[in-house]
């Protein structure tokens, strides 16, 4: 996990791409619907710096990426429960859905009501 006021390192992976870059093209962070947004703001506000809402949809929240502990990913769905309404304990909640910014985005926003 990044140390509060410092930006995510882009360590790269076993291929020599850096962390999160995506063979699909952009590297930059969509303007996206506002649960998108919403979800890259708490997750910004959970890790403790704010270039992480500005990270690629294919950057892993766990190993590899942002590197996420079991805390912080607690922390993260409780307040993705408390501000967002999505009841992460009630859904099928599996590691897929933690994979990515992007993965994480999308399972929110299936699961966000209107």
């Amino acid at each position: 996990m990044t140390p509060p006021g410092r930006r995510p390192s882009a360590r790269p992976d076993e291929a020599g791409a850096p962390a999160g870059a995506t063979s699909g093209g952009s590297s930059a962070a969509p303007s996206g619907s506002t649960t998108e947004r919403d979800v890259r703001r708490l997750l910004a506000e959970v890790v403790g710096d704010p270039a992480a809402a500005d990270l690629p949809d294919g950057t892993p929240l766990l190993s590899g990426g942002l590197g996420l502990d079991s805390v912080t990913v607690v922390r993260l769905l409780a307040a993705v429960h408390r501000r967002l309404g999505v009841d992460v304990a009630d859904e099928d909640l599996d590691l897929d859905s933690l994979a990515t910014v992007g993965t994480l985005t999308a399972f929110v926003s299936a699961r966000r009501g209107p």
